[in-house]
C-alpha cells in the first residue's frame, strides 16, 4: 500500500490506477471543499454587495456567478490536495483527469485569464451533428444519424453561421453567457 502507484498509460482514458488513499479522505476532502467553497463564496459575494451590487436568489451578476464559480472550484481542488498530503500521497495532474495539454494553450490559458480578469460574459454556440473532423460520425454515417435527430437531418454550415452572425450582430447584444444549441432539436426532444 506504500508502495510507489502506477502511472496510466498515455493517452488511456479507459481506467485509472489506484491511489491507495484512506477511505476517510474522501469524505474530508468533500466536507473541506464545501466549507472553502462556502467561504469562497462569501468572500466574492460581502465585498461585491459592500459595492452596490444587487444579488439575490431570483438574480446573480453574471461577473459575480464567474468569480464565486472560480473560487469555489479552488476551494475544492485545494481541499483534494490537502486531504492526499494528510494520506501521505503525491498528487499527480491525471487524478484531477488533467492531460498535458497540446499545441496553442498558452494563447488559450492568456484569453481565458483576460476574460476572467475581464469579467467579460461570453456566449456560446452548441453544436449538434455536424459532418466535421470533430464528429466523425455525422461525416461518416450522415444518414443514421440523421435519422436519429428531431429534423431527421444533420447540420449544414448555414446553421451554424446564422448562430454565430446573431451573437455577434446588435440582434445578440443582450444575450449574455448562454450557450445556444444548434443541434437541430436534439437538446430539447425525448429520444426513446
Amino acid at each position: 500500500m506504500d508502495g510507489p502507484r502506477e502511472q496510466p498509460p498515455n493517452g488511456e482514458r479507459s481506467s485509472s490506477p489506484t491511489t491507495g488513499w484512506p477511505p476517510w479522505t474522501a469524505a474530508v476532502a468533500l466536507l473541506g471543499g464545501l466549507a472553502l467553497a462556502l467561504v469562497g463564496g462569501l468572500v466574492v459575494d460581502l465585498p461585491a454587495l459592500a459595492l452596490g451590487v444587487r444579488i439575490s436568489s431570483a438574480h446573480t451578476p453574471p461577473g459575480v456567478t464567474i468569480a464565486d464559480t472560480v473560487v469555489q472550484d479552488v476551494g475544492f481542488v485545494l481541499a483534494a490536495v490537502y486531504c492526499a498530503h494528510l494520506g501521505g500521497r503525491a498528487v499527480r495532474s491525471w487524478q484531477f483527469g488533467l492531460r498535458r495539454p497540446a499545441v496553442g494553450w498558452r494563447p488559450a490559458s492568456g484569453m481565458i485569464v483576460l476574460l476572467l480578469v475581464a469579467f467579460i460574459v461570453v456566449s456560446a454556440i452548441a453544436p449538434g451533428p455536424f459532418a466535421s473532423q470533430m464528429n466523425r460520425a455525422a461525416r461518416d454515417h450522415e444518414d443514421v444519424v440523421a435519422s436519429r435527430t428531431p429534423l431527421r437531418r444533420i447540420g449544414r454550415d448555414d446553421d451554424m453561421a446564422g448562430a454565430a452572425i446573431f451573437l455577434a450582430s446588435r440582434a445578440g447584444d443582450y444575450v449574455v453567457g448562454d450557450t445556444i444549441a444548434v443541434d437541430g432539436g436534439i437538446a430539447y426532444a425525448s429520444i426513446d
